[in-house]
């Protein structure tokens, strides 16, 4: 009887043994305890979350252990953590008789986004046009966002112009991380329009931008700025644009911007001078503060317009090496009336890195030269202030319309003022056409009811008074207003392919 009962304490010691080594305990000791791989650091307040953490115990006999609280909660003992209030507490996770601990904070649920709290663990999310609006607002600056939905925006979206912008924009400014997570937005406009109006240290990754309408997804880029696989689709008719880009106008010269990866299929049809797949106005010095990376992205957006370009609208303010292109191509079909540096950029006079590998054309290119079958011209010119423009089609030409444009700019104490006007001519059943358009230089008007003025003081046709059928603007905020005109006629087929161009004053 004794040397069975003996018998099966031996057997319940084994098994207690197999145990203590399977839960991780045994007859050593911890010295240390390290959380290895720490939780999230904010949490909702009344949420629920399930907690993840990783520490490692070093033991007596020299072994370390590695062990995950979800796996091992019945021996790794967590106190103090709640969700029950908003502050900040600080937990403590035990292993045998050796503790470790962390800080955490409960934060209030925003009500202005769909969920989230801001890091990037647990970041903002977004399932609507007004709390993607709201990403810009003070207090939201180094925060994290994701989209949960697609997002669709329009001109009723825009909140106005962001500090040295000429664009209206759907979010004024925006410092931080916008993760797409496969979703995509899409911007309907009748008008110049940009989604981010400035941006600084932000990084805008797994998104696609679709859009109607000259619409550029970043006026402005500044500081530190990544985009990482994000692509941009659609079509554009551009009229009254110029050094703009479907990704961007201008990387001013404190930047250091990463593209990687990414795409543009915007195709593009217009008069405008300098326009690109990516960005509008490289400004680049050569101290190296400055440097624009490119790395495998590809223009497949097809070009046809006075002046084009795969990658960059205008690179005449380019200073030193601070433009960068790894394993870039284009697959696009570019057209212009004007030369144009197809690949890299539109007046392609400055260096690029010697570093520049891999780049390869496989789109095609053609300018296309002046044609005999039509011509243009100003026929009457009154002043520096009104100009009747004819464009006539001679013989059985091939001509069957024609887009003429007149941009007057104006330099001021603010910069330079540019405003367009573009007329299309329909010349199928006629052998002439003219178009009149009334340009005024220093006509002051008092107050702004004495005619329409946008934007604070941007010139401006007025429609009613003295003053009516007369581009107007204040002379205070630009004193030296000058009346400089050019008028560019470009001509198409009757199947809308572009067959010539020139400049006619």
């Amino acid at each position: 009887m004794k040397r069975r009962n003996k018998s099966w304490l031996i057997a319940a010691l084994v098994a207690l043994s197999a145990v203590m080594v399977l839960t991780g305990c045994s007859l050593s000791q911890v010295l240390s305890l390290t959380i290895v791989d720490y939780p999230a650091t904010t949490y909702e307040v009344g949420s629920n979350p399930d907690i993840e953490f990783t520490v490692e115990a070093e033991m007596d006999n020299g072994d370390t252990r590695t062990l995950t609280y979800n796996e091992y909660s019945s021996v790794l003992k967590l106190s103090g953590f709640s969700t029950a209030e908003i502050g900040t507490f600080t937990a403590t996770v035990t292993y045998r008789n050796v503790s470790a601990t962390f800080d955490y904070e409960v934060v209030a649920t925003s009500s202005d986004f769909a969920g989230g709290v801001g890091t990037e663990s647990n970041p903002y999310i977004i399932n609507t046009a007004e709390q993607f609006k709201k990403i810009g607002n003070d207090g939201y600056e180094g925060k994290y966002f994701r989209l949960g939905a697609d997002i669709e925006l329009n001109d009723s979206d825009s909140q106005g112009l962001a500090w040295q912008a000429k664009t209206p924009s759907i979010v004024l400014y925006f410092e931080g991380v916008l993760d797409g997570n496969g979703y995509k937005i899409t911007v309907n406009s009748e008008n110049m329009l940009a989604v981010f109006g400035d941006i600084r240290n932000t990084t805008i990754k797994n998104l696609d931008v679709y859009s109607s309408g000259v619409v550029t997804l970043v006026e402005n880029f500044y500081y530190t700025v990544t985009l990482q696989d994000v692509n941009r689709y659609g079509e554009m008719v551009i009229l009254d644009a110029w050094n703009t880009g479907a990704f961007g106008i201008y990387a001013w010269n404190t930047c250091n911007l990463l593209f990687e990866n990414c795409a543009n299929y915007v195709n593009m049809l217009g008069t405008s001078l300098r326009f690109s797949g990516f960005i509008g106005y490289p400004l680049t010095n050569a101290n190296g503060t400055t440097k624009i990376v490119l790395r495998d992205c590809v223009n497949y957006g097809n070009m046809v317009g006075q002046q084009m370009s795969a990658f960059f609208a205008n690179n005449s303010s380019v200073d030193g090496e601070g433009i960068v292109l790894e394993n870039c191509f284009n697959e696009g079909r570019i057209v212009t009336t004007e030369a144009s540096g197809f690949y890299f950029a539109v007046g392609d006079t400055k260096p690029v890195a010697a570093t520049n590998t891999g780049n390869r054309n496989n789109g095609t290119q053609s300018t296309l030269g002046e044609r005999s079958d039509y011509e243009a011209s100003v026929i009457m010119e009154e002043g520096d202030s009104q100009y009747l423009i004819k464009v006539e089609k001679i013989g059985e030409s091939e001509v069957a319309y024609a887009m003429v444009r007149a941009t007057y700019y104006a330099s001021g104490a603010d910069g330079t003022l540019v405003h367009y006007t573009t007329e299309t001519l329909d010349l199928t059943n006629q052998t002439s056409a003219q178009t009149e358009r009334v340009w005024w230089a220093e006509v002051v008007v008092g107050s702004a009811e004495e005619a329409t003025i946008v934007n604070g003081g941007e010139w401006s046709l007025a429609t009613e008074g003295e003053n009516a059928g007369k581009y107007i603007h204040y002379n205070e905020e630009y004193p030296n207003a000058n009346d400089y005109v050019s008028i560019y006629v470009m001509v198409f087929d009757a199947d809308g392919n572009l067959i010539g161009g020139k400049t006619v004053k």
